[in-house]
């Protein structure tokens, strides 16, 4: 599909560089918060919320396959925002790239609103892994691990989310996107395969999506770049079909 231009403030970059130098720390316990209202699990596409183990509440949006069965298991996105990743940013998106690639190919999609500072924020990045632990255990993933989006700062925060807790993820597609530290590691990301789509006259996000690719290259990752031709930030002439051709490529056969 098309993805057609958002109203500009939604893509408005705040702080592109990243927000400091301390990472989140990974998430490696079971978590201890909960998803509300999950028994059972949720049968319809919606606004939802998950709270995290210090009693932070995390809104989210959630996309169901057509004839969802919640005794199957079904491949899924965690989608992250741009902009503000607030809620009109979140279903603004979800509208215009995921939902009907989504419902066509059996895909369940989950998209977080921000509390308050950004996910590439330490104070915020930290609950992207409780988040996804706590979805797994509602939606039991294809493969066991999701799949791992982001567009704009939403690509700077799929990054941070993938640097932080790898293991977590199948994959990591941007449109744009890339590490949101200058100090952030790549080399734990060379096992996972990597895609960004960025503009061919987005030239800030060009240079680093393309900096970001020729490092995990050289350490034997699969990333890709596609620059699109004539694109500036926000890409309209690639959408829903082109990423999610790229992540049904990484299902578990």
């Amino acid at each position: 599909m098309k993805w057609l231009a958002l109203v500009p403030l939604v893509l408005v970059v705040a702080g592109c560089g990243g927000s400091g130098s301390n990472a989140a720390a990974p998430f490696t316990g079971a978590p201890e918060g909960t998803i509300a209202a999950t028994d059972p699990p949720a049968t319809e596409d919606g606004h939802k919320k998950a709270v995290m183990s210090d009693g932070t509440e995390l809104s989210y949006s959630i996309v169901l396959p057509d004839g969802f069965d919640a005794a199957k298991t079904y491949p899924v996105l965690l989608a992250l925002p741009p902009g503000g990743q607030d809620q009109e940013v979140v279903d603004s998106v979800l509208d215009r790239v995921w939902t009907p690639e989504a419902k066509r190919r059996g895909w369940i999609v989950v998209s977080p609103v921000a509390p308050g500072a950004l996910f590439y924020d330490p104070a915020a990045a930290k609950y992207i892994p409780e988040l996804v632990l706590q979805l797994e255990r509602i939606y039991p993933p294809e493969g066991g691990q999701v799949h791992l989006a982001g567009v704009s700062n939403g690509g700077l925060s799929a990054f941070r989310a993938a640097l932080d807790s790898p293991g977590l993820f199948l994959d990591l597609l941007t449109f744009p996107g890339y590490p949101p530290e200058p100090s952030d590691d790549v080399a734990k990301l060379k096992r996972i395969p990597v895609a960004i789509w960025v503009g061919e006259l987005d030239s800030g996000w060009r240079a680093s999506g393309e900096a970001t690719v020729a490092k995990l290259k050289q350490l034997g990752s699969p990333a890709q770049i596609t620059i699109v031709k004539g694109e500036t930030h926000i890409l309209e002439s690639v959408g829903g079909k082109e990423y999610f051709d790229f992540l049904e490529r990484q299902r578990p056969s």
